[in-house]
Formats: C-alpha cells, structure tokens, sequence
C-alpha cells in the first residue's frame, strides 16, 4: 500500500492527525483490509474523510485511502472521480462506457480531459475511434451534472454538437478546449457560443499532409469574429487563456491572434501562446504596434504564468513599468532575459520553445543563477550541430564540450532548491548518449529533488532496460519520488513532432527506515521488437543494492 503523502496542513496550520497514523500504518506490509480492522475503533465524520483525500496531490492515493473499507470507498468516490485525464483511444472507450453504466459515479466528475491520440500518428482507424468517443461523450453529458471542465486533445476538432450538448447538459462548465486539426476552424461553431467562461484552450494540431501547399502553409490564419466576440464581450472574469499549439510545423497554420491585444481580464492569471503572431509579414513595425503587446500584458498585474513563443512574430517586450511578478515562464531563452525584473519570485522556468546547442548553456547557466527561487525547471537540448572550424576547435574539445552528461550535471548545479527537473534531448543517434549514462549527470545532483523526466532518441543497440536504469536511479537519489524515461523514435524539431518508441512512469511506494526505496511502481507502454507491449506491475530494490551501492560509490570518487 502506497504511503498516504504530501497532505497539506490543515487550516489552522496543524497537520491532520489522520494523516500522521495513516503514514505510519503504510510503512508496514499490511493489506488494506487490515489496516481497517486495525482502526474499527476509530470512528471519523465521512466530511473529515472527504477533506482529507481532497488534500490528496495524486490521484492513487485517494484510490489507495479509498481501498481501507467499504466505508471510506462510499463516502470518497466524489475526491475519486473529480478529475479523469485518460489518454490513449482505448483507455478512453473503457473509461467513458463505465462511466456511461454507472451514473452515480459520473456525476461526481469535475474536469474531464480526453487525450486519444496523445503523441500517436494520426490514421483512418484513430480518426474513426475519435468520432465513437466524443459520440460516447455525448450520452454521457446529462449525468455530468458537476462537470466543471472539458478539454479533448485529439487530432482533429470534435462534432459541433458535442459543444451544444455540453451546454445545455452541464451547467457548471467554465472551462474549455479543444484542438484544431486538417479539418480547419469552422468559423460559426457553436464552441463559440460559450458565455462566462473561467478558462478556453484553442490549439492547432500537427497533421500529416501528403500535398503541401506552401502558399497556404506561410499564410497565417485569422481566428474567427465569434471567438473574439466570446471572449472580449461575454467571458469578463476569465482567467486562463490558452492559444496555439507549443512549437510549430511545415504542416501547421500559424495563428493570428492580434485582437488579443484589446482585452481586459482583471482576474487572468495564466496566459499560453504557441504557435502564434502579433506581428504581420508585411505589418510596419511602428512604435504603436510595438508597444500594443507590451501594454497588454502590463494591464494584466495578477498574470502568474506565461509562455510565448519564439519571438520570430512577436515585438519587442517592454515591461519596465510593469507590476507582473512571474511564478511561472515558458518560452526562449532571449525572452526571459527581457522578463529577468519580473521574475525575482520565479518558481518554474521552462525552455522548450527551441533547441539550444552546446554554446547555449553557459547562457542558460547565467540565468539560473540570476534565478535562485527555481524549484522547477525543463530545458530542451539538441547537440547535434557540434563543429567550429572557424575557431579550428578540436576533436576532443568538440567532445568534451558536447558531453550530455556533464552538460546536465553544470545545469542541475545552478539550481540547489531544484525539486523537479526534465530534460529534453532531440540529438540524433550519431551523437546520442545511452541511458545507462545518466548516473553520471546525477553525481551531484540537489538532495532535494523529487521528480525526474528524461526525454532522448532511441538507439537501438546500446540501450539499456527502462526497470534497470529506474532502480539504479532511485539508488543514487534516496529522496526521488517519481522518474519518467521516454525514448523518441527519431530526432524531433520545432518543425517536427515528436513520436514516442517508448515510455516508463516509476513511482516510489516504499521506502526503508534508512530512506532508501525498496519498492516502486511501474508502468510501461510502447513498441517492443515485434509487438507493442503495456506493462504494470511493481519491482524492488532489494537484490541489486549492494550492487548499485557499489557502483554509485565509485562515480562519487570520480
């Protein structure tokens, strides 16, 4: 049974007792069952209950606080199903037909995201099973009575129905999105009719075209009247905006989305802009047009999150008479630089709006030590551009200075309060690194570190077992929580999307009294030699400690 963690402290700053007995109880081996036994004599309000799973951060434990009783299942099923976020077309089918037999379930559901077709190539198959889910949806919409948020991330936009039958069905909806594929934005969509909305997602979806019409793809695409009309007149107290996809492609319309400028949100608090303009082809840049996006964003003071684009199609941001203090930023590494006064509390720092090559880091490393409050951090590496011959650089310096691993260990050195850190390498196989590498990058990594994700370009021959290099990980940083390792069929660009080989979600479940993981949880999905394969089960640590103790011991001295 998973350790029942990360509960916050009650409202008057104490912890819950609950929760202290119930972590002392998991570290035991006992099963659910007997652990309720174990508390027959200790009777709680089901409210107190319910409190303290809503204060749950994952969603397996509350299903882990639910498993203790028939009791607590009952009375925890609203903190249960609250939020579903079910990817693959498979798991979306099961899911929604369990939820179209069991009404008393599916009105406990607050925010619905479907993800069909996450990261997968579009086909005549998963386009045909997309159209049956948002039909299932549509019978589901009248018991999803609590229903605060949908979100469908497929390749191509839903049935306009669906969005009226949401409407009428679910009164509480204030949170909306969706994406756009090669069908193109229908310009009356009844999407638009929404009035009084929180949150709105609209993103163009990457689609694979045989013919290629150039003209057409540099054309920008203006967004509909309606959709401006929804969100300037009839949503005042919107507080998310999401517009265009992140990165772009030769197969994708980029955004035009200058009536943005004449909003005014007093509550908007997270704003994303992907692939996306402000600045025409052939728009003079005057001093009116370029201060028009800077203005924006100063008119917003409670902006907390922000991503842009790469600045190709944006002015230049002038924010000096600003009051935005940043808790998040998501963009190029030029734009942050220009943001540097508004980011002095900055928690998450992402830099996936291009690939930086090996003379990129020393300016990131500068950044993050301007940075120090950075708990968060994603960088998006490519070394494949790796000669100078106008300098006459080396072989070997070319080799040292493009060394993945020591690039990641002088990126995680400037980030002592770093609790979560993802990497993305688009390198190609040539000059690639293999996973079983990545002990060396984690030397010195901070102590305080939970979660990990790795992202890189498969090599056939080298690499080594997801589960090994996941054990030999949580060896060397006792207090990681949670390692994502993907591999990525061939090197992706901003051009081109990345298509996953394989992925592997390890979580920790038990841990000894000296703080070393002895048990985690693993869940694997992909494309083995032969067949796909999708694999859960748990692995412990126990037999390879001496082992990987021994090798870790080692790599210190080095």
């Amino acid at each position: 049974m998973s350790r029942f963690v990360n509960l916050k402290s009650s409202a008057a700053g104490r912890p819950l007792s609950l929760f202290s007995a119930a972590r002392k109880s998991s570290r035991s081996t006992k099963s659910p069952k007997r652990i309720a036994k174990s508390m027959e004599g200790c009777r709680l309000p089901p409210d107190l209950l319910l409190e303290i799973a809503w204060h749950m951060e994952k969603p397996r434990h509350v299903l882990d606080f639910c498993l203790t009783s028939k009791a607590s299942y009952k009375y925890l099923l609203p903190a249960l199903f609250s939020v579903l976020e079910i990817q693959t077309v498979e798991k979306c089918q099961e899911q929604l037909n369990f939820l179209l037999r069991r009404p008393c379930i599916s009105r406990h559901v607050r925010k619905l995201i479907l993800r069909p077709s996450h990261l997968c190539v579009a086909s005549e198959n998963i386009l045909h099973a997309e159209n049956e889910i948002i039909r299932t949806v549509e019978l589901l919409a009248p018991n999803l009575t609590c229903l605060n948020t949908f979100i469908w991330d497929g390749h191509e936009r839903p049935d306009d129905s669906i969005w009226t039958t949401l409407r009428n069905s679910c009164t509480k909806l204030r949170y909306v999105g969706t994406g756009v594929g090669a069908r193109g934005i229908e310009t009356d969509s009844q999407l638009f009719n929404f009035s009084n909305l929180k949150g709105f997602i609209f993103h163009n979806k990457w689609r694979e075209r045989k013919f290629l019409n150039l003209s057409e793809i540099l054309e920008s695409e203006p967004l509909p009247s309606k959709l401006w009309d929804m969100l300037l007149n009839r949503c005042p107290d919107l507080e998310e905006l999401s517009l265009g996809s992140v990165g772009s492609s030769m197969n994708m319309k980029i955004l035009d989305i200058r009536p943005l400028t004449q909003g005014r949100w007093p509550s908007l608090q997270k704003l994303s802009l992907g692939h996306t303009l402000m600045l025409g082809e052939d728009e003079e840049l005057t001093v009116e047009k370029n201060s028009e996006f800077s203005e924006f964003l100063c008119a917003h003071s409670t902006l907390k999150k922000l991503r842009l684009p790469y600045p190709v199609h944006y002015p230049r941001l002038d924010l000096a008479n600003s009051q935005i203090q940043l808790e998040s930023y998501s963009g190029s590494l030029s734009s942050v630089i220009g943001l540097l006064p508004q980011c002095q509390n900055l928690k998450e720092l992402v830099l996936c709006a291009d690939e930086h090559a090996a003379w990129y880091v020393p300016y990131i490393r500068h950044i993050l030590r301007l940075l120090p409050t950075v708990t968060t951090l994603a960088v998006w590496l490519d070394l494949s551009f790796r000669f100078d011959v106008e300098n006459s650089v080396t072989g070997e310096q070319i080799k040292q200075e493009s060394d993945h691993m020591v690039i990641i260990r002088s990126i995680l050195a400037e980030c002592p309060q770093l609790e979560h850190f993802k990497v993305l390498c688009s390198t190609k196989r040539k000059y690639g690194f293999s996973m079983n590498e990545l002990s060396r990058a984690l030397v010195n990594a901070p102590r305080g570190l939970k979660t990990l994700e790795i992202t890189k370009v498969h090599t056939a021959v080298v690499e080594e077992n997801m589960v090994n290099v996941a054990a030999r990980t949580f060896h060397q940083l006792p207090d990681l929580e949670k390692l994502v390792l993907r591999y990525a069929m061939k090197p992706w660009s901003i051009r081109k999307p990345m298509i996953l080989r394989q992925s592997g979600t390890y979580e920790t479940i038990l841990r000894e009294n000296s703080g070393h993981v002895k048990l985690f949880r693993v869940d694997e999905i992909g494309a083995g030699l032969f067949t796909c394969f999708n694999r859960h089960y748990t692995h412990s640590l126990r037999p390879l400690h001496r082992q990987v103790t021994q090798t870790v011991s080692k790599l210190r001295l080095l």
